[in-house]
């Protein structure tokens, strides 16, 4: 048996959820999409432009509540990364195919990735309950590497999705398709996710 679905038979008998959330590769009662969990099923190879082109990195749509470089009142520095509300137990997917870097637990992220891809990007995906990957794991684009939580300092369950290029933050919404169903005034978004 694979370590996905190990994991998930362990965290099925702690918690009883999972077994009626994951039905053949995806969970119930979300839209089809592509993606693909870790020895499991492969669905459509991305063509070459799609495998350049980092993805959503959710298998739902989620709500953007808080933006790249947003400052509360009470802080002078600006937000790393892009925080995407979803319910805890949402499948986390690679944004691009690359390399496991780091995997653990920290104060702040709680339990998260980070991933290096080409050309030097990285993604980091923080506030999750269950990791998938570990330290120097290959992932492919699209692979369910985590399940989303409320870890670290974190005040409700959401991604924190942090990008970087040879060290530099990025908006990741500048490379991230927006598929949270709003664009960038508040309007429903016409996208759809992958």
């Amino acid at each position: 048996m694979n370590r996905l679905a190990s994991r998930l038979n362990e965290l099925e008998e702690e918690f009883g959820f999972l077994q009626a959330a994951v039905t053949a590769g995806r969970p119930a009662e979300s839209p089809p999409v592509n993606f693909v969990l870790r020895g499991g099923v492969e669905v459509r190879p991305p063509t070459s432009a799609e495998a350049a082109t980092p993805a959503w990195p959710l298998t739902q749509r989620g709500f953007i509540t808080r933006h790249f470089g947003s400052r509360p009142a009470d802080s002078r520095e600006g937000h790393p990364g892009l925080d995407i509300a979803v319910p805890t137990g949402s499948y986390v997917r690679a944004i691009q195919a690359g390399r496991v870097e780091e995997a653990g637990e920290d104060p702040i992220y709680g339990k998260f990735l980070r991933i290096a891809h080409a050309d030097g990007l990285t993604s980091l995906y923080g506030h999750n309950a269950w990791l998938f990957a570990e330290a120097g794991d290959a992932v492919e684009r699209l692979e369910v590497i985590a399940l989303t939580g409320n870890t670290g300092r974190s005040s409700a369950p959401h991604l924190h999705l942090e990008l970087a290029r040879n060290g530099a933050l990025l908006d990741p919404l500048s490379l991230v398709a927006d598929h949270s169903g709003r664009d960038h005034t508040g309007a429903p978004a016409e996208r759809q996710p992958e």
